[in-house]
C-alpha cells in the first residue's frame, strides 16, 4: 500500500501533542488507553482535524461506534483485527482524505481569486470615483478640495451614526459625487459673477438631478 512515515505512541497526551503539531494523512485511534481514552482524545483532535481517523477498539457496541462517528472519526473497527480488512480500510480512508484535501485546496484558491477580484473591482470602482471627482473639479474650481472634505465629514458621520465599516466606506467614496451633475450645467451659468436670473437658478438647481441620473445604480445602496 506504500505507507510511510508511521508514528506510533503508547502515551495519548503525547500523541494528542504530536497531532496538532504536525501534518499527517490518516489515524488508528485505540479506545481503550490510560490517562485519556480515545473519546476524549477524539474530542479534542477534531476541531483541528480534517484528516479521516479509524477507531480500532474491542468496544463494540452500537453507542460507542455512534459516539466515535459523532466525535468526527470515519470508520470503526472491532478487535480482533483482520489485517486484510485493515489495509483496505486504510487505503479507502486515505483516498478519502487526500480527495477532501485537494477539495479544501481548490475551495482556498477560489476563495483567494475571488479576494483579489474583489480587490481590483473596488480598486477600479475608487479609480473611477476618483477622475469623476476631477472631472467635477475642472468644472467648477471649488470643487476640488470641498469634495475631498464632505466625504471624510459624511464618513465620520456615518460612523457615529454606527453605521457598518462597509457602508461608512461606501458613503466616504459616494459623498463627494453631490455636485458632480454641475458637469452638465452650462459655463455661463456655473461661473457667473453676478446674481443668477430666477431661470438661471433653477437651471442651477437641476444639478441635483444631472448628478443623480450619472450616480444612479440600483445595486449600490451608498448611491
Amino acid at each position: 500500500f506504500g505507507l510511510r512515515y508511521i508514528r506510533s505512541f503508547s502515551d495519548p497526551v503525547a500523541g494528542l501533542d504530536w497531532l496538532q503539531n504536525n501534518h499527517w494523512d490518516l489515524l488508528l485511534l485505540d479506545l481503550d488507553m490510560p490517562r485519556m481514552d480515545g473519546f476524549e482524545l477524539l474530542a479534542r483532535l477534531a476541531p483541528n482535524s480534517g484528516q479521516p481517523v479509524i477507531i480500532l477498539s474491542a468496544l463494540g457496541s452500537q453507542l460507542d461506534r455512534q459516539r466515535g462517528l459523532q466525535l468526527g472519526a470515519n470508520d470503526n473497527l472491532c478487535k480482533p483485527l483482520d489485517l486484510s480488512e485493515l489495509l483496505l480500510r486504510i487505503r479507502n480512508n486515505l483516498q478519502l482524505g487526500l480527495t477532501f484535501q485537494k477539495l479544501q485546496q481548490e475551495r482556498d484558491t477560489l476563495d483567494q481569486k475571488v479576494v483579489e477580484r474583489t480587490r481590483e473591482l473596488q480598486a477600479s470602482f475608487t479609480s473611477l470615483i476618483h477622475t469623476m471627482a476631477r472631472a467635477a473639479a475642472f468644472k467648477d474650481t471649488e470643487t476640488g478640495n470641498h469634495i475631498i472634505r464632505i466625504g471624510e465629514m459624511a464618513a465620520l458621520i456615518a460612523c457615529e451614526l454606527g453605521q457598518p465599516e462597509t457602508w461608512v466606506e461606501d458613503i466616504r467614496l459616494a459623498a463627494p459625487m453631490h455636485d458632480v451633475g454641475k458637469i452638465g450645467i452650462p459655463d455661463m451659468v456655473l461661473n457667473k459673477n453676478g446674481k443668477l436670473t430666477p431661470e438661471e437658478r433653477e437651471l442651477m438647481k437641476t444639478h441635483a438631478r444631472i448628478g443623480f441620473d450619472i450616480l444612479r445604480n440600483e445595486n449600490n445602496s451608498a448611491m
